[in-house]
């Protein structure tokens, strides 16, 4: 959300800057600017409760985490013995034989 902070203190610089040539100008202040700088106002106020939100969530997760009992270690059971199967695999078929058509002698 860093780059739409940013994003939005660029629209807000923008804003005053158009503000700033206004005046020099001897513009009076348009609503257009006071709509514009309401919404600049809501969306860095969006964002930032947002992140103190999320701030606060994490810092809640990480305190219960920090809370539960750990796990102890499994301890390695000794493992069963492994067998031969019952079974066994017959060897692969052998490839069909491949013929060819019988040559012609080169007779030049």
């Amino acid at each position: 959300s860093q780059w739409l902070l940013a994003r939005v203190t660029r629209s807000e610089r923008r804003i005053y800057e158009d503000l700033n040539i206004a005046e020099d100008l001897n513009i009076e202040f348009d609503e257009k600017y006071s709509r514009q700088l309401a919404l600049v106002v809501k969306q860095r106020t969006q964002l930032e409760r947002s992140f103190r939100t999320a701030i606060q969530d994490l810092k809640t997760a990480q305190k219960e985490r920090r809370s539960q009992p750990q796990a102890q270690p499994v301890q390695a059971t000794a493992q069963p013995a492994v067998h031969a199967p019952v079974y066994v695999m017959s060897a692969p078929p052998e490839p069909p034989p491949i013929f060819c058509a019988p040559t012609n002698p080169d007779t030049r």
